[in-house]
């Protein structure tokens, strides 16, 4: 397995990394973590998953990197992190690469090729295609990624310099993508709009949805204090995952329920709380779902096609009703009047009305929160997914 990073550090991602990991290894498979670090050559064990950290040439500049506790994989190939993916392969002797980040793809494009080892790449994000990863143009679905718009968009957030290198890696880099012997597509959309835009047969994508095991979360240890009654976000502070059209939804709605929103902070957050608007940063997990376990119910408003939010699994595991952006990865998450609600992204008003129709129907929120629940055992468990994934490994061993 390639990952940027391992939990504890990163996001949905990382933690869908782990999560893999350990079922694969609780079915039998021999697992390897090849994660990203500042200095790397760290090895430890995670359970039964072996984890080594190998560092790239990237990663010994912070000053290249807006979050510096975040250095990321270039958009190019990294010398560093190719030594370190062919060192773990000559260690380990894989049947199979897969890497969890489109980026990290060209390194181990680089390492496996002499040794004919199978490679996949699931897209989590739509960084292949898109210097932002997240697909949005002047709040749209960006249709014309590669082009000379991606430089100036957000350009604001990102750096003129950032984007435009950024921009060329990840164009000089497509025609490579011919090479991934596989990609797993975490929803419907993402396999159309890579398959569109990489030039790729729909043959080299196939759908396999995120998955999420409940957890049993001990009492949070934190001194943050949860309100009694309140609505759920949890997801980035940023405007692309529909913060402001959330905020303005809620001061639409009569309700004495407060709003609660867990987040990492975005470089453009510029949102305060008040006594009905709680804002907490950068909580520790426990407390992510000791707050999807008290809430109402749950808020997935992006403006971005989202590939396969975890956060909604994390909902569904707590038996709560899901209101989200009817575009991307929750369209094949949500079901529609029946564990939840999918809007147009971007609608505020439509959102207050969903909000108010949960909170003043509780019965309907908490038989959408049950439906969710059958549903993700159903679809999206270990049991329902992981056999689709050592599926596709064994195809493409023989």
């Amino acid at each position: 397995m390639l990952s940027m990073f391992y939990p504890p550090v990163g996001g949905g991602g990382e933690k869908h990394v782990q999560m893999l990991s350990q079922e694969l290894a609780l079915r039998g498979h021999d697992v390897l973590v090849l994660a990203l670090a500042d200095g790397g050559g760290r090895s430890y064990h995670d359970g039964s998953v072996m984890v080594r950290e190998g560092g790239g040439l990237f990663q010994k500049f912070p000053v290249l990197f807006a979050d510096r506790n975040r250095r990321v994989h270039p958009p190019m190939p990294d010398l560093l992190t190719v030594r370190a993916i062919g060192s773990a392969m000559k260690d380990f002797h894989p049947d199979i690469v897969h890497s969890h980040h489109g980026w990290l793809t060209y390194s181990a494009l680089c390492s496996r090729k002499a040794r004919g080892v199978p490679l996949i790449t699931t897209l989590h994000g739509h960084e292949l295609i898109c210097p932002t990863s997240i697909l949005l143009r002047n709040d749209c679905v960006c249709e014309a990624p590669f082009t000379l718009g991606c430089i100036g968009c957000r350009k604001q957030g990102f750096g003129l310099l950032k984007m435009l290198t950024v921009s060329m890696g990840i164009k000089l880099n497509k025609s490579r993508m011919r090479s991934v012997d596989k990609f797993i597509a975490v929803s419907t959309l993402v396999k159309k709009v890579h398959s569109q835009h990489l030039g790729l047969d729909e043959s080299k994508f196939v759908v396999i949805p995120n998955f999420y095991k409940p957890e049993i979360i001990a009492q949070s240890k934190s001194e943050l204090q949860l309100p009694d009654d309140f609505i759920l976000f949890v997801g980035d502070l940023a405007a692309y995952k529909g913060v402001d059209v959330l905020l303005r939804a809620y001061q639409m709605v009569s309700t004495e329920t407060k709003l609660v929103l867990i987040g990492k902070k975005h470089p453009s957050f510029s949102y305060s709380g008040s006594e009905r608007i709680v804002i907490i940063e950068n909580a520790p997990h426990d407390l992510v779902m000791e707050a999807w376990q008290a809430c109402r119910f749950g808020v997935v408003p992006s403006i971005c096609p989202e590939t396969g939010p975890i956060v909604a699994l994390e909902a569904m595991s707590k038996e709560k009703a899901i209101i989200a952006s009817g575009i991307g990865g929750p369209v094949d998450i949500v079901e529609h009047d029946k564990t939840g609600l999918l809007l147009p992204p971007g609608d505020a008003h439509a959102l207050a009305e969903a909000m108010q129709k949960l909170l003043d129907d509780e019965q309907l929120a908490a038989r959408m929160g049950s439906l969710g629940c059958q549903r993700l055992e159903e679809t999206f468990s270990p049991d329902a997914v992981v056999p689709q994934i050592e599926e596709l490994y064994s195809q493409l061993r023989h």
